[in-house]
């Protein structure tokens, strides 16, 4: 059968020109700088981009040792209830550091804003563990100080009680003075909004403190004042070579005043707010920043020129630009980013607690000569402190400040990203080149084989990517190929469907008139149901015909003749299908039917037995309209043979039927012919009778040789499914003595048994036909080589 290729070939042209409208259209998308109006498309790039990027973690070396981050985490909230938090708890946790060995101290939280609130006394429990304080509760806080005040009076009262009982020492009565009066003082401090005299003074205490400035070019961002500005100019780079290639940023958020004056060191926040290009990922840091036409050094760049008591300088070669740090050589790219190489999650170290620094918990080796990054880890800042990265999803701002100081210490560079113009070029050329491919390979190839075919381009785009393009710092947008193939593969399903469903209505155009549902439901399944040819099978062939219809199509009219055999090849037709059986063809008033094609059953011939003991019974059902049209009741005949045809579609490659061909057809034939002879009403097989003797019983009629046959055949009335009566079961045993009597040429029994059966069933011809044999027989006896085969060369 033709196939309406036009069908797959709409689809796969359909296909291609939305794959290169989506290239186009999605890439656009992705250098939209409005973030919500990027298009999925760009989504699955930087997934795509991501995963790659994150294939050559597994055989990254481990990190430096020398840089150690100290977190306040959740157990910090506990301690000080929610942000924002005392300076001189930074102030405390600076001193701390200091005092185990750090050398260089990385503060990640900005502090843009002098101003605090007060908390809850309990919240300074550890930084004055010889007050009670989490049994102080304030109820004004316009009163703050007062209430303070007073209620740790009567702590000392109680404390004076039990020292004259002789129940507390005298350090103990001291410490908790001295640490009153600190307490105090910082609660007056916060109430006169000035907090910060102890962070203060921490940082002007040694200058190895580096504080990180944030910038955006958000028109919203919240810049700092220009006193704050004119103190972050000091801490620009000068002789910047080409400074108009440094990224440039319009507004940035830098310490408050009065902390610049401390003359900490200062440097840009090396992770942006924004991942930069528009990816939904960070894979660079910034070195270098430029703002109000000046370039300022990372943060991170300044906290390892001091860890490394080298000033840090750039330099114009030939390769780019470069910082240099001692014996240190990093190399930039031309807008001063510089890509990260990420490391393995389970080698980097994990956050060590700033709770235990507090406490003296912390071992020195722990902190001592190491850069210490200094950041804050809760509910409060996970949302705008982590950031996607390659491989690990959602890192801590710290955790990539880590890897970045890192990278630099170890000389660790991450895959440059390039896009040339080239590239894109590609993609729309490889956009066509694979639909065309894919149409070519496809076309005239089953579903499993386009499906195939989609899953290896894809293989190969993945490695080609992966193992050629990436490791060359390449960015190939190999989500929209990847886009395509999908598409394509899905086309070519539907293309198949559609081809199915069209091979499906030919079909139940062709088998749906003579086909019972469940079989022609099952026949559709198969796409090479409708090829021309036929298969040898053994199935099982059942003729019906009606007695006389000759001469009752002469006394009745064609309309009444007509309607009457309508009614009858209707009843006849249903019991085919109710046994699943094919209904072959009507020839006039002969039906035509086999079982066991095209479905096959296991028990075609007990099919075939019961859908005509069945025609029988529906007959009657027939009879008075057989009788109102044409005058009388008819009878039927049929005949049911087993063995090898050739079944499938015979005819033409324009005009076929799905019909059986060969002997065991032309028995059946014959076997419903002779119906007629022996006054029976169905007629079947030996190989009939043996596939289905044990569910019907079978009364042997006759071996006879057929016109068209050499050979003898036994041939059977099936009189029932299952045990017949008990007058029915003699009548049997009467003709099967009187047969073996007939075949043994002892006449006299022979009479005597078929007399009997005859008395059993006047009604029946077969006793009457063997007794008008006998007689003939009998006065001219046959030789002794005589068989008792019955020869008919007659249809």
């Amino acid at each position: 059968m033709r196939k309406p290729k036009s069908i797959v070939s709409l689809f796969y042209l359909a296909a291609v020109l939305l794959c290169f409208v989506g290239w186009w259209w999605g890439w656009r998308g992705i250098h939209v700088s409005d973030p919500d109006k990027r298009r999925v498309y760009a989504g699955l790039e930087q997934g795509l981009l991501r995963w790659e990027l994150a294939l050559p973690l597994r055989s990254t070396p481990p990190p430096s040792d020398d840089v150690v981050v100290v977190s306040f985490g959740e157990n910090a909230t506990k301690v000080y209830g929610p942000l924002p938090w005392p300076r001189d708890v930074f102030a405390e946790l600076i001193t701390r550091l200091r005092a185990l060995g750090s050398k260089t101290i990385v503060m990640d939280p900005l502090f843009a804003d002098p101003q605090l609130k007060f908390l809850s006394p309990s919240a300074y429990q550890s930084l004055f563990p010889a007050l009670n304080l989490r049994q102080i509760r304030i109820v004004n806080p316009h009163n703050y100080v007062g209430e303070l005040v007073r209620k740790l009076a009567q702590q000392r009262t109680a404390l004076e009680r039990r020292l004259a009982a002789g129940q507390l020492a005298p350090t103990r009565l001291a410490a908790f003075d001295q640490q009153s009066k600190a307490l105090i003082s910082l609660s007056r401090r916060i109430a006169a909004g000035d907090a910060s005299v102890a962070f203060e003074a921490a940082i002007r205490a040694k200058r190895d403190v580096v504080f990180p400035t944030d910038y955006s070019n958000a028109p919203m961002f919240a810049a700092s004042p220009q006193e704050a500005l004119q103190l972050l100019r000091r801490q620009a780079v000068p002789g910047v070579p080409n400074p108009e290639r440094i990224t440039q940023f319009d507004h940035v958020l830098t310490l408050y005043p009065r902390l610049w004056q401390q003359n900490p060191m200062g440097g840009m926040n090396e992770i942006e707010t924004e991942p930069p290009h528009h990816l939904h990922f960070i894979r660079d840091a910034r070195a270098l920043v430029r703002f109000d036409g000046r370039v300022y050094f990372a943060s991170m760049v300044r906290a390892l020129a001091h860890y490394l008591d080298a000033p840090a300088r750039l330099a114009q070669m030939r390769d780019g630009l470069h910082i240099v740090l001692g014996d240190r050589d990093v190399r930039l790219e031309e807008d001063g980013r510089f890509p990260l190489a990420y490391y393995r999650q389970d080698t980097f170290p994990r956050a060590l607690s700033a709770i235990d620094v507090l406490r003296d918990r912390m071992p020195r080796q722990a902190i001592a000569g190491k850069l210490v990054i200094v950041d804050i880890r809760n509910e409060q800042t996970a949302s705008f402190l982590r950031r996607m990265t390659p491989g690990h999803g959602r890192r801590w701002v710290s955790d990539l400040k880590a890897t970045f100081a890192s990278n630099m210490l170890l000389g660790h560079r991450g895959p440059t990203i390039r896009r040339p113009t080239l590239i894109p070029l590609l993609e729309g050329a490889l956009i066509w080149l694979i639909g065309v491919a894919f149409v070519w390979i496809t076309y005239r190839a089953p579903l499993w084989r386009s499906l195939m075919a989609g899953v290896g381009m894809f293989a190969i785009m993945a490695m080609i990517n992966l193992l050629i393009l990436v490791p060359q710092g390449l960015w190939f947008a190999a989500g929209i190929i990847a886009i395509e193939i999908a598409l394509l593969m899905l086309l070519s399903v539907g293309a198949h469907y559609l081809l199915q469903r069209s091979e499906r209505r030919k079909l139940r155009r062709a088998f749906g008139f003579y086909l019972a549902e469940p079989v022609l439901e099952h026949m559709l399944q198969d796409e090479h149901a409708l090829q021309l040819g036929g298969e040898r099978r053994t199935l099982s062939v059942l003729f019906s015909d009606i007695r006389g219809f000759t001469n009752l199509s002469e006394n009745a009219s064609a309309e009444a003749l007509g309607m009457a055999l309508n009614a009858h090849l209707t009843q006849l037709t249903r019991a085919v299908f109710e046994h699943r059986g094919t209904l072959d063809k009507y020839m006039g008033d002969c039906v035509m039917a086999f079982f066991g094609a095209p479905v096959p059953i296991g028990e075609h011939a007990l099919c075939a037995v019961r859908a005509a003991l069945r025609m029988q019974q529906q007959l009657q059902q027939v009879q008075p309209v057989w009788k109102d049209n044409c005058g009388s009741e008819v009878k039927i005949g049929v005949g049911v043979a087993t063995g090898d045809v050739v079944v499938g579609n015979m005819g033409s490659d324009t005009l076929f039927d799905y019909t059986v061909i060969g002997d065991t057809v032309n028995l059946a034939s014959r076997l419903e012919g002779l119906t007629k002879v022996y006054g029976v009403d169905v007629l079947v097989s030996e190989a009939t009778r043996q596939a289905t003797k044990d569910e019907v019983t079978y009364l042997e009629v006759d071996v006879v040789r057929v016109k068209g046959k050499q050979k003898p055949v036994a041939v059977y009335e099936a009189v029932c499914e299952g045990k017949p009566d008990e007058a029915r079961s003699m009548y049997h045993e009467c003709c099967q003595v009187g047969l073996r009597a007939y075949r043994g040429q002892q006449w006299q029994d022979g009479i005597t048994q078929f007399e009997k059966a005859a008395k059993l069933r006047p009604e029946a011809r077969l006793p009457a036909l063997y007794l008008q044999r006998i007689a003939r027989l009998s006065v001219d006896p046959p030789g002794s080589d005589w068989d008792g085969v019955s020869e008919f060369h007659q249809k």
